[in-house]
């Protein structure tokens, strides 16, 4: 089968995404072109193996991602091929928080979990990948008038206070890092969370620790209230553009600027 242009183009989409949705990649790669053309194509790159459907969501909209084979055959590697379906409605909701963070412009660059795994394995080693921690995402975006890089955890559930710890015990130690912004689900998943920090110490040079509502975070990006410990603020005003004026920068708890200038999401 001869491969178009925008079939390259998709197969770079799902690579770096990992997962998106027959309406996601409708918007992203065929210019909203109508959607029965759009699935007509995606069935054809199914059945000759370079995509695969995956089935599961309970909005039962199907997903789409690489697979092996285009891997191997387009040299797409790092990417995600496997998912398991107990972590299914979270990978889908990341791909689609990562859409809406980078659409309002909140979000530069990004890197994806499994292109973070791969970075830290090559530095650290295979064998020590289980002892780091791996963010679900790493974005770079502007605050005051500097790139800075921000780890993203997507909380859809709790975990166990030991293992929240022990997260936010790797995280203090990740002079690299800006801030870790958890997007939780539920309030109450960040109050466990808050619990948490207060076993934790963290220096000065230990990224901020921020939270988000995912129901906020997905209406409006750049109205979403980021709470930093007792204060809060949107993120229109965390995330300013280059023309507002630096000490605006300095509220809500946020380190200012000029204490950090690292440049690239970089959480390894």
């Amino acid at each position: 089968m001869r491969l178009t242009a925008r079939d390259h183009e998709l197969l770079k989409l799902l690579k770096n995404y990992g997962c998106l949705t027959t309406q996601q990649i409708q918007t992203k790669t065929f210019n909203n072109i109508a959607l029965t053309t759009v699935l007509r194509r995606l069935r054809v790159l199914n059945e000759t193996g370079l995509v695969q459907k995956i089935l599961g969501l309970e909005t039962s909209e199907r997903l789409w991602a690489l697979t092996k084979q285009s891997v191997e055959r387009f040299e797409l590697a790092p990417a995600k091929v496997n998912f398991p379906r107990a972590i299914l409605e979270h990978d889908a909701l990341l791909s689609t928080v990562r859409m809406r963070l980078e659409d309002s412009g909140i979000s530069r660059s990004w890197i994806a979990e499994h292109d973070i795994r791969k970075r830290v394995a090559a530095k650290h080693g295979v064998a020590n990948i289980q002892r780091r921690v791996i963010p679900d995402g790493a974005m770079s975006s502007l605050i005051g008038n500097e790139i800075k890089s921000i780890a993203i955890e997507l909380e859809l559930s709790n975990k166990n206070q030991e293992r929240y710890r022990q997260i936010l015990w790797d995280y203090s130690r990740k002079k690299s890092l800006y801030a870790v912004w958890y997007i939780v689900a539920t309030k109450t998943i960040q109050k466990q969370i808050e619990h948490a920090i207060r076993d934790v110490h963290f220096y000065e040079t230990s990224p901020k620790i921020l939270f988000s509502v995912l129901g906020e975070i997905l209406n409006d990006p750049l109205e979403a209230a980021i709470v930093s410990g007792r204060n809060t603020q949107t993120a229109r005003t965390c995330f300013a553009s280059e023309s507002a004026h630096p000490d605006a920068h300095r509220v809500s708890g946020l380190r200012p600027a000029s204490e950090d200038s690292h440049t690239q999401a970089n959480p390894s």
